[in-house]
């Protein structure tokens, strides 16, 4: 079906964000969407699992700021409450924020400044949240501290375990003098989160690990360091526990080059054992690519999903494994980017007959629109959906 516009006024964005896409335990999709007009950070309600429309909950208690609040991102917990990280962009002061909406009465609490780094803005804002077994959120974010009177964005890592926010630990930044950008972040098999990230300084994918739920440091390990220019990753943790990182990587020309790869780690090996890196499009298109490119990672089972914008044409594509191959198919045609769908590991409330995914539609002010894959798994598995709402149906 054709997709479903979210918003319906100002100008509406989604690009500095990680997942901005939940259901609850009933099935009710919820989307957080930045106003760049209002500078709010908004939370979209559909009217139904098969939502033919979607409208703005508690309008009038919603973060907003002036030229401030940016790149929210949000999960979902057992409770239903969908936590949601945003960044104030507000010079010396910037700092990442929280706030939690509970869907049982649709209405925001608890909005509350959580860190300060305190030296400007950084060049790419960007956050993502998850949360862990016990209902407890974890935040990565992008922010920015000198070193020698030189600003280098950095990756830093919250929690709020045990009540209260604690203290933030860099995962790579301005102590080793890396621009590290772009942060992803799940809970994996052990509670434990992981972190994916870009290093332009050294051209790296790095993803990192924990070294507890409770983590004080992370141990790093570089996925690809052949990427020769900045993109935002995406980081899923399959149901048996493998970690994989797919990510976009640019060669330079006369027309631009993006290929877009991915790269496996197998739940209890170490850190430092990957899988050989699959390249799974040499590349999506010519055309000069934004560093705010986004790619976006679903893996219901053993099979991987990823969604991407195709750069000549700006259509909406993905990516499915089929055993030892990949196949691409079109989903949405037009002047589309920034696709985003909705995946965790904890409280995931996936309906597995589908995928949800939003992205931008450019060619108006902009607007966030919906759809959904539908997949079509064996009877013995989940029955067939019968529903009419659907826009393609793959066999997995």
């Amino acid at each position: 079906m054709p997709a479903i516009a979210v918003t319906s006024a100002n100008t509406n964005r989604i690009d500095r964000s990680a997942r901005v896409v939940v259901r609850t335990s009933t099935g009710i999709l919820y989307i957080i969407v930045h106003d760049d007009t209002n500078d709010g950070i908004e939370v979209w309600k559909g009217n139904s699992v098969n939502p033919i429309s979607f409208s703005e909950q508690d309008s009038a208690n919603n973060p907003q700021s002036a030229g401030r609040y940016i790149s929210p991102s949000g999960a979902i917990d057992s409770s239903n409450i969908i936590h949601i990280a945003y960044y104030d962009l507000n010079g010396k002061s910037s700092a990442l924020r929280y706030v939690i909406f509970n869907t049982s009465t649709d209405t925001f609490s608890g909005d509350v400044s959580v860190k300060d780094i305190g030296s400007g803005n950084p060049a790419e804002v960007g956050t993502a949240i998850s949360i862990d077994s016990n209902n407890i959120p974890h935040i990565v974010w992008t922010d920015v501290n000198k070193s020698a009177g030189v600003d280098y964005d950095t990756v830093y890592y919250v929690n709020k375990i045990g009540g209260v926010w604690n203290t933030q630990v860099e995962v790579e930044g301005v102590t080793a003098n890396k621009l590290c950008r772009f942060g992803d972040l799940t809970i994996d098999k052990d509670n434990i989160p992981e972190i994916s990230y870009t290093n332009n300084i050294d051209d790296q994918v790095t993803a990192a690990l924990g070294n507890a739920n409770n983590a004080t440091s992370f141990s790093l390990f570089d996925v690809d360091s052949s990427v020769t220019d900045f993109f935002k990753g995406s980081i899923a943790i399959e149901p048996s526990g493998n970690t994989h990182v797919a990510y976009l990587q640019r060669t330079f020309g006369v027309n631009d080059i993006v290929r877009v790869e991915i790269r496996e780690h197998i739940y209890g090996n170490a850190w430092t054992t990957w899988e050989t890196i699959q390249v799974i499009d040499t590349d999506i298109g010519p055309g000069e690519a934004t560093v705010n490119m986004s790619i976006s990672l679903v893996i219901p089972d053993t099979r991987r999903y990823i969604f991407v914008e195709e750069l000549d044409t700006n259509d909406i594509i993905f990516y499915r494994s089929s055993d030892s191959t990949w196949i691409n198919q079109k989903l949405e045609t037009g002047t589309y980017n920034h696709v985003n769908t909705k995946w965790a590991f904890n409280n995931n409330n996936q309906k597995l007959d589908r995928i949800d995914y939003v992205f931008t539609d450019e060619t108006v002010s902009p607007d966030i629109l919906w759809n959904e894959v539908f997949l079509i798994i064996p009877q013995n598995r989940i029955s067939q959906p019968t529903s009419a709402n659907f826009n393609t149906i793959v066999s997995v």
